[in-house]
């Protein structure tokens, strides 16, 4: 049987690292507690627990964060920046023509080739 978000309870040096960079990405992007909450359709009590590290979140509403919040899961998950920066690139090459987007894309790639090994 699954188990609803509210009854999925852990704690653990993860798990309030996890919460920290979810309390840090929601006030990035704005968002106050209950307002998250409501987006996740969990309770506001639910949700600070999940940034005090006291709750876990299933793994929909870990991606539903992502998205929300305009960051990787990799990030939030595991703090690995390495996937926030790949994000906000995708995110500001979507707005450009694809001709732009080729001309980038040599660039990074001559960029590469004159870096030392």
């Amino acid at each position: 049987m699954l188990l609803a978000d509210e009854e999925l309870e852990y704690d653990s040096d993860a798990q309030i690292k996890m919460g920290n960079r979810i309390r840090v990405a929601r006030k990035k992007a704005g968002f106050k507690v209950i307002e998250l909450a409501e987006a996740l359709e969990i309770s506001e009590n639910h949700m600070s627990k999940i940034e005090g590290g006291k709750n876990m979140c299933t793994t929909a509403n870990l991606f539903k964060l992502g998205k929300l919040l305009g960051t990787s899961v990799d990030y939030l998950m595991y703090g690995d920046e390495g996937a926030q920066v790949d994000l906000e690139i995708m995110g500001e090459l979507q707005g450009l023509r694809a001709a732009d987007r080729k001309d980038i894309l040599e660039v990074i790639r001559l960029w590469k080739h004159r870096l030392p090994a």
